[in-house]
């Protein structure tokens, strides 16, 4: 968010214009605006600069100034120390009066930065005074836009669509500096064997973590292609939990927090172990597939994508076909198969199966009467040839088939001493 704001050193007066930064840490105002206005500098600092993806600057000496700031028109409101700086961001194109003009008079909100052209940015406030600016008042416009008013005027944020081709520059706002520092592509890339590597710089002698070192460590580390996530993960979680005890940036951390982070300090020192090949992907690309899966937790989720790659390993001449395989005569040993040949021996065996008898199957006494009352019955009448008398069981047959039944029985139960009975007699 950007505005028009004026400046002072308690003679002269200025007009610069500013960016509100929530992700900054530090105040900063262009080194030719401090000259121009004839600052005098109270102080020195020198200070690295941590970048977006983890790059790290050389420590520069800053020149600090003391500047007072207030809304246009007003009476002083801050006063703040910052630190000169050649250049603070890229170009921040304004936001057109044709486009929004109207609208904003309809509410009866007036912006200062706004119109043509891409004035520099000449100032830059960070997170310290960012809560203590916002009013809270909003207003939704036309097209995504939102009005915000701050205690040094109404400013403009979300996102402005050109109505002309000409080309736009994506501005990202760096959370410490706004300097770009190339890497050495021999600190990524083991060329010996093609691969990837990591071997971040840790400090030798850590006695005190702040919050300030954990987020410029966990910074430091450069993982473009996410491989690293999970190393970099309880880094963030432990800024997590430093900003919600409160503490101060330079703040020695609680007990607990400082141990977890030692923790992971030594864990840290695996990474120059993993070496990631450079090239993914191999053989015919009609069969590479790409695996997507994610998961998630109360503290953070993650996305994986990895590839599938088949490809031959083999004999070549596997994939011709098989009149081109090479002719081998086999031979056969017949002394070693005859070795595993495992003896054998034939025994005979005589089973005896005893025969059930058939009124073993029934479990009720008068069943196996009656059943065997109406089979007396149809082999008395086949022999005699008669026809049946009456569809009744008489109490006659049923004691006749008792007596049967008896017999059997005795003679299964009693089986040898009936052999032995017959034999004597």
């Amino acid at each position: 968010m950007t505005l028009i704001v004026e400046i002072s050193n308690g003679v002269s007066k200025r007009k610069v214009r500013c960016l509100l930064d929530s992700g900054s840490q530090r105040f900063y105002i262009l080194k030719s605006t401090a000259e121009a206005l004839n600052l005098k500098s109270t102080s020195s600092e020198n200070i690295a600069h941590t970048l977006f993806g983890g790059a790290t600057t050389d420590a520069r000496c800053h020149k600090k100034y003391r500047v007072k700031v207030s809304p246009l028109g007003k009476g002083t409101l801050f006063e703040f120390d910052f630190l000169e700086q050649e250049v603070i961001c890229g170009n921040m194109p304004r936001l057109p009066k044709e486009q929004i003009l109207k609208e904003l008079k309809r509410h009866k909100i007036g912006i200062s930065d706004l119109g043509d052209g891409c004035p520099k940015i000449e100032m830059l406030l960070g997170s310290d005074v960012y809560s203590k600016v916002i009013t809270g008042g909003v207003k939704q416009l036309k097209g995504g836009l939102t009005a915000v008013n701050t205690k040094l005027g109404w400013t403009i944020c979300g996102e402005h669509v050109s109505s002309n081709n000409e080309n736009r520059e994506l501005l990202i706002m760096l959370t410490s500096s706004f300097f770009v520092q190339n890497l050495k592509v021999s600190d990524l890339w083991d060329r010996t064997d093609d691969t990837l590597v990591i071997a971040p710089k840790l400090e030798t002698k850590l006695e005190s973590p702040t919050k300030r070192k954990i987020i410029s460590l966990a910074q430091g580390i450069f993982g473009p292609l996410g491989f690293l996530a999970p190393t970099l993960l309880p880094a963030k979680l432990l800024v997590q939990q430093a900003w919600a005890t409160k503490a101060n940036w330079d703040t020695p951390l609680p007990t607990d927090i400082q141990s977890k982070y030692m923790q992971w300090l030594d864990e840290l020192k695996e990474l120059s172990k993993i070496k990631i090949p450079r090239r993914l992907g191999y053989g015919c690309p009609d069969h590479w597939t790409l695996h997507v899966f994610c998961d998630a937790s109360l503290d953070a989720y993650a996305a994986v994508i990895f590839l599938r790659s088949r490809w031959w390993e083999g004999a070549a001449f596997l994939k011709g076909p098989p009149e081109s395989w090479p002719n081998c005569e086999f031979i056969a040993d017949e002394e070693s198969a005859n070795s595993e040949l495992k003896k054998e021996k034939v025994l005979d065996l005589t089973v005896k199966t005893e025969v059930r008898e058939w009124f073993e199957k029934f479990s009720n006494f008068s069943k196996i009467i009656r059943v065997l009352c109406w089979v007396l019955r149809f082999v008395d009448n086949t022999r005699k040839k008669l026809k049946p008398s009456s569809e009744v069981l008489d109490n006659l047959e049923k004691k006749e088939a008792e007596n049967v039944l008896w017999r059997m029985v005795q003679r299964k139960s009693f089986s040898e001493k009936n052999d032995s009975i017959k034999n004597y007699s």
